[in-house]
C-alpha cells in the first residue's frame, strides 16, 4: 500500500495553515463587526464568518486523518505489538473536544516517543521526542486560557463600568473591551501556529520513517543515504538497475523535496551490480555536484564509486552512495 505521507508537501501544509487561520479569524472579525453594526444584526454574515473560520480546521481534519493512517500502517507493517497503534484523528478530535484538549496533549507526548523509538529502529536520528511536543502545544494554550480569562474578567468590569458611562469615558471604556478581545484573538492564533508546527515536525518525522528502507545487502544492492536536509538519515535501497529519482515532481521521482532550490526532476541514481558503482544523472539547472565542486554534467550518467558523497544544488540537500 503506497503511504500518502510520503508525497505531502509538509512545508505547504504549515505555510496554508498559519496563513489560512490569521486570514480566517480577520475575516471572521470583519464579518462580525459588519454583522453587529448598528445593532442590527445581520445573521447571513455572521454565520458565512463562522463558516470561513473553519476553513482551516477541515484541511487540517483530511492531514490528521492521512498522517495517523499512514502511521498505523508503518507501525503494523514494523512491530510485532500493534497497541502502539493510534486511533483514526477524527475520534482524537472527539476525545479532545470531551476533555477540553487534555488527550491531545497526551497524544502528541505518547506518539511523540513512539515515533522518536520507531526512528531508531530504522536507524534515523529523531530528536524530538514526547516533551518537545508538549512544550509545542501545552504552553501555548496555558498562557491563551489565562488570557482568555483575562480578558472575560477585564471585559466584564469594562462592561459593567461603560453601562454608567457616557461620551469620552464611553469611548474609552470600548477601546479598553476592545485590546481585551485583540490579545484573547492574539492568544488563539499563537496556539493555533503552534499546533500546526508541532503536527508539522510529527509529519515530517513520520515522512522520514516512511521512505526509509531497510539497508541492501550483497553485491546487487546498493543504498542511498540522505545526509542533510529535509530526509536526513533515511536510507534508500536500490536494486540492481533500478533509478532512483529526486525531485520535486510527485509523479516522476521516488523521494519528493520540498525545498524550492531543488529542481522539479532534479538527479537520477541508478546502481549498476556488475560494475558495482553507481551512475548517476544530473536533470536540473541547478545542478548536482560531487564533494569537492566539481559539478556533474546536465544528461550525461557519471560513474560514482560506492562512499561517494553529492548535492543537489546550492540546497542543503546531500546524500552518500553506500
Amino acid at each position: 500500500m503506497e503511504l500518502r505521507i510520503k508525497k505531502m508537501n509538509v512545508s505547504l501544509y504549515t505555510t496554508i495553515m498559519i496563513a489560512g487561520q490569521i486570514v480566517c479569524q480577520l475575516a471572521f472579525c470583519l464579518l462580525a463587526c459588519v454583522a453587529v453594526s448598528g445593532w442590527q444584526m445581520n445573521w447571513g454574515l455572521l454565520f458565512l464568518g463562522m463558516i470561513i473560520s473553519l476553513l482551516p480546521g477541515i484541511y487540517q481534519l483530511y492531514v490528521g486523518t492521512v498522517a495517523i493512517a499512514d502511521y498505523n500502517t508503518i507501525c503494523t507493517e514494523n512491530r510485532e505489538d500493534y497497541d502502539k497503534e493510534s486511533y483514526s484523528y477524527l475520534v482524537v478530535v472527539l476525545l479532545s473536544l470531551v476533555t477540553l484538549g487534555i488527550y491531545e496533549v497526551y497524544w502528541f507526548y505518547k506518539y511523540g516517543n513512539l515515533l522518536k523509538d520507531l526512528g531508531r529502529e530504522k536507524r534515523i536520528d529523531i530528536r524530538e521526542g514526547g516533551r518537545t511536543y508538549l512544550f509545542m502545544v501545552l504552553i501555548p494554550r496555558i498562557v491563551g486560557i489565562c488570557l482568555m480569562l483575562l480578558t472575560i474578567l477585564f471585559g466584564g468590569l469594562m462592561i459593567n463600568s461603560a453601562l454608567g458611562l457616557q461620551g469620552s469615558a464611553a469611548v474609552s471604556s470600548g477601546i479598553g473591551m476592545f485590546i481585551c478581545y485583540f490579545l484573547c484573538l492574539i492568544a488563539s492564533i499563537v496556539a493555533w501556529v503552534m499546533y500546526c508546527l508541532a503536527w508539522a515536525k510529527w509529519m515530517r518525522n513520520l515522512q522520514r520513517i516512511a521512505v526509509a528502507g531497510q539497508i541492501g545487502q550483497g553485491p546487487s544492492m546498493g543504498n542511498i543515504r540522505i545526509l542533510t536536509g529535509q530526509y536526513r538519515d533515511v536510507v534508500l535501497p536500490v536494486h540492481d538497475g533500478e533509478e532512483i529519482i529526486l525531485g520535486r515532481d510527485e509523479k516522476k521521482c521516488h523521494l519528493i523535496f520540498s525545498n524550492d532550490k531543488i529542481s522539479r526532476m532534479h538527479c537520477g541514481i541508478r546502481y549498476v551490480g556488475s560494475m558495482d558503482h553507481y551512475l548517476v544523472t544530473d536533470y536540473s539547472l541547478n545542478g548536482t555536484f560531487m564533494q569537492g565542486g566539481m559539478r556533474l554534467t546536465r544528461y550525461q550518467p557519471t560513474v560514482c564509486p560506492r562512499g561517494s558523497m553529492l548535492q543537489m544544488g546550492d540546497s542543503m540537500e546531500a546524500f552518500m552512495l553506500l
